[in-house]
């Protein structure tokens, strides 16, 4: 909508307002002019009030005692909503253009918003890559930091409380929704699955605890009840359209993290990355200032992007900025195809972080102290420096629990004008020195054209040298040009995140200075986080890591210098060979490679130069097929293939919350009584010597496996000249003998006997059947001469160039069923005794059924035509 339009409308609806308004406040409110209308109603809906229709708003009021009184006086009759746990939003529906007017005129009103709109899914992925964001490292060099005593609640549909990789860990919900979502479930699951199915429902924060919240409520859930479940990290992967203005919601979001300051919400940015805007300052701009939802234009939470295996941004992951300039979104993180994923990684880390700080000082960090970190450990992403594509860059879970075990954080509270200074001492040999200051902000007026409100100041000194830097600033005017240039040094008076970063810094003490620039009331509290990064990191895989075999993988690396080409070389640990992989530019930081199927234990080196860099060693992943051999009256046996390597398996069975080791076996099969089986789930884990080399899927003894040895015995024609007969055995262990049996008058006789048994599939043939229908059923006996058999199957046996007709006679009504030895249609023609022509119809089956519906009681002579073209004649009685 352009400015004259705006004009225009808005100079209408106060024209309408002042017709509303009772004659002594007509004074009052026609000095209100169009702008300060305009500014009490949220962008967009200017449109909606001029529908014919009546409409649902919410309001957001100074007070609401005052505004009831208000209301009765100029409104008499229109009813609403108090929201519950957000005392001064009201929900109106049912209202007139003229309703809503008046309402923008009341000096009790500061705002009208949307009410919810239809939340949707950011997701379009089947599989997750950990490495990325250096979970996977996390995982194995601090295998204590898992994210017990965290919660996290993911806030959409409902995820599946029956899924063994939530087991025991679920907190009773908030609020839920009635919708159980695949999405959902995937969504908690790289959040926190407990790794029990297999390897893919692992999750980051694989001990947290989880509960759900429901979407189609886009305000905050109450921080109160929150609190008390102890939920310190909430997962946002869904958003709306495209909305860029400072709503109720973004409202809403910064006063309860600023009144929970222990909360952190993580949205995820959007899939509009191709999108343009319709409102705001990046009107018209495409692919810009996207973000799917005005509660993500919040100060205080997180938004995510998206990004491929490689860091690329990905094409639909939602750009910034957000509507007044702000860097949104803030981070991303891996996302294949939608940042759904990346924020529930993100929050994961986040749970991390916590459970790193809390057994460290006791209690939860600030959420505004998580950010810091999250922000300051972040990798390099896209453009170089901060952007508004992928934020302050690609979230590092091993930076970020590094800070917190090395302590490199500050907190502090500071007045207006007032100025704090921090100490670093910088070693030698430093790369880069990062420093990154948060502070969750007082919540904006509704509408405001910019959110900040408590404006702080970093900056840092190096006394020796003279020198002194200010925080990267974007340029954030309204033009494409503009959006993509580089970062520069400068004040920043617009975010809340600032970012100091200096390249090769000398060694020595450091001095960081934050000063309360313009803060409008009291203490405003902040959190600084810093770290300094070595030339080069292996990142991918680290100590003890497993690779899995026969999948492709990503090498990973950190080189924070100018491109170097270096060769890429791995052994295995039994050989002193290096077999050279690739020339790669060590400023990429990764290589994908596929682990040759020889290879058990590894490592990697890369040499420039004169440099020699070894990885650390690694374990390449065997995943052992675990099957139910038998499931017997009275025992059950799991086996599966030998393992490359593997000195003993250790068989795991599901606990309350996760694998418990059950039993040490040196076979390849296990027997287990009923009595150890009441828990039906089981893991095999194959090991060589003192470590593991990979683990088997879950398997459930109840649903997964044949019965008692025999898997199937299936006819492998209904219909046919020769009977021959499809078995498949599950196990031949301590099976001593088969037998296949026929049903002949009244019992089953053997008609063949295999001994000893061998084999786990058989075709198996009978050489005399009857003509018409056999039954046949297996029955085999174990050294036990316990005795074991089959389903029965039954085929229908005719000779070549017959016909067989049943049931003969049959009754009128009833199925008459024909059987030729061709599978394919036939036409079948019946015709009475005098030779006329009764009833023609075409069928195809093994068994084709006629209905006698349309036959008088007779007899009848029946031609069948087969597919060959030879007619086959039978006859038919109909009683």
């Amino acid at each position: 909508m352009n400015k004259v339009l705006v004009s225009i409308i808005n100079y209408i609806l106060l024209a309408l307002c002042c017709s509303c308004i009772p004659v002594r406040l007509q004074a009052q409110h026609t000095k209100e002019n169009a702008s300060t209308f305009h500014h009490k109603i949220a962008p967009g809906l200017i449109d909606r009030a001029y529908r014919s229709e009546k409409q649902q708003f919410r309001i957001l009021v100074k007070d609401k005692d005052q505004f009831k009184s208000w209301l009765s006086e100029s409104l008499s009759g229109v009813s609403y909503t108090q929201l519950v746990h957000h005392r001064n939003i009201l929900e109106f529906s049912q209202l007139l253009p003229s309703q809503i007017a008046l309402l923008a005129t009341c000096p009790w009103v500061m705002f009208i918003d949307v009410s919810d709109r239809k939340a949707r899914e950011e997701l379009s992925v089947e599989k997750a890559d950990f490495s990325l964001n250096t979970i996977t490292s996390v995982h194995s060099l601090f295998p204590q930091i898992h994210g017990k005593g965290i919660t996290v609640s993911v806030k959409e549909r409902l995820f599946d409380t029956t899924d063994i990789d939530f087991r025991g860990r679920i907190i009773p919900a908030l609020l839920q929704n009635s919708t159980i979502s695949t999405h959902a479930t995937t969504m908690t699951t790289l959040i926190a699955g407990g790794g029990n199915s297999s390897f893919y429902g692992k999750g980051t924060a694989w001990q947290a605890s989880i509960t759900s919240s429901d979407f189609s409520n886009l305000l905050p859930d109450d921080g109160k009840q929150l609190q008390q479940r102890g939920i310190s990290v909430q997962n946002h992967s869904y958003g709306v359209t495209i909305e860029n203005y400072y709503g109720l919601e973004a409202y809403a979001y910064d006063q309860q993290t600023r009144q929970f300051p222990q909360i952190l919400h993580v949205f995820s940015s959007g899939n509009e990355g191709t999108g343009t805007s319709t409102i705001g300052n990046y009107a018209t701009i495409p692919g810009v200032a996207n973000l799917t939802g005005q509660f993500k234009m919040s100060k205080n939470t997180l938004s995510v992007g998206g990004t491929d295996p490689s860091g690329q941004l990905e094409e639909l992951s939602s750009r910034g900025p957000a509507y007044d300039g702000r860097i949104k979104p803030e981070l991303v993180a891996y996302g294949d195809g939608g940042t759904s994923e990346a924020a529930a990684m993100v929050s994961g880390i986040s749970a991390l972080v916590q459970q790193s700080y809390l057994e460290k000082n006791g209690t939860l960090p600030p959420a505004a102290l998580v950010k810091a970190i999250l922000l300051n450990s972040a990798n390099e992403a896209g453009r170089p420096g901060i952007d508004f594509e992928t934020g302050f860059g690609q979230a590092d879970a091993l930076g970020a629990i590094r800070t917190v075990k090395e302590e490199r954080f500050k907190q502090g509270a500071i007045t207006n004008g007032d100025k704090q200074q921090f100490t670093i001492q910088v070693p030698a040999g430093i790369h880069e020195l990062k420093i990154t200051l948060t502070w969750h902000d007082i919540e904006a007026q509704p509408n405001a054209a910019k959110a900040l409100v408590n404006d702080l100041e970093v900056q840092v000194f190096h006394q020796p040298s003279g020198k002194s830097w200010l925080p990267w600033v974007l340029n954030h005017f309204p033009h494409p040009d503009s959006l993509l240039q580089p970062a520069k040094r400068g004040a920043d008076h617009l975010n809340t995140i600032e970012q100091i970063s200096i390249v090769d810094p000398e060694a020595g003490e450091y001095t960081v200075q934050v000063e309360g620039y313009n803060i409008t009331s009291g203490l405003q509290e902040f959190s600084l986080a810093y770290e300094w990064n070595p030339d080069f990191e292996w990142l991918y895989p680290v100590t003890h890591e497993k690779i899995q075999a026969g999948k492709t993988m990503f090498i990973r690396w950190q080189w924070k210098d100018l491109p170097v080409e270096a060769t890429l070389s791995f052994r295995s640990t039994s050989s002193n060979e290096w077999q050279t992989i690739s020339q790669v530019d060590l400023s990429q930081s990764f290589y994908e490679w596929m682990p040759p199927d020889s290879l058990i234990q590894g490592q990697f080196r890369l040499t420039f130069d004169t440099q020699e860099i070894l990885s650390d060693t690694f374990t390449v992943e065997q995943i052992p097929d675990l099957a139910v051999g038998y499931n017997c009256e009275n025992e059950v046996l799991l086996q599966w293939p030998a393992v490359k390597g593997a000195t003993h398996y250790q068989l795991y069975q599901l606990g309350e919350k996760y694998l418990e080791p059950f039993m040490l076996v040196n076979d390849t099969l296990v027997l287990l009584t009923k009595a150890q089986t009441e828990n039906p789930y089981f893991v095999i884990v194959p090991w060589k010597d003192t470590f593991p080399i990979g683990r088997s899927y879950i398997v459930d003894i109840r649903i997964q496996g044949p019965g008692c040895y025999i898997r199937s015995l299936l006819a492998k024609e209904l219909v046919t000249e020769n009977v021959l007969l499809d078995l498949a055995l599950s196990s031949v262990y301590r099976l001593q003998t088969l037998f296949v049996e026929r049903w002949e008058n009244g019992a089953f006789k053997t008609i063949q006997t295999i001994s000893p048994v061998t084999n786990l599939n058989y075709e198996l043939a009978d050489p005399a059947p009857g003509l018409g229908r056999n039954v046949y059923r297996i029955r085999v006996e174990n050294v036990n001469n316990q005795t074991y058999y089959s389903q029965e199957v039954a085929v229908y046996y005719i000779r070549s160039r017959e016909v067989l007709i049943f049931p003969n006679p049959v009754t009128h009504g009833q199925p008459l069923n024909i059987a030729v030895s061709e599978n394919d249609a036939i036409q079948v023609t019946f015709f009475d005794l005098s030779g006329k022509r009764m009833l023609t119809i075409s069928e195809i089956g093994e068994i084709k059924e006629i209905s006698t519906n349309q036959l008088p009681r007779g007899t009848y002579i029946v031609h069948i035509l087969t597919p060959s073209g030879e007619v086959l004649k039978t006859r038919v009685v109909v009683l």
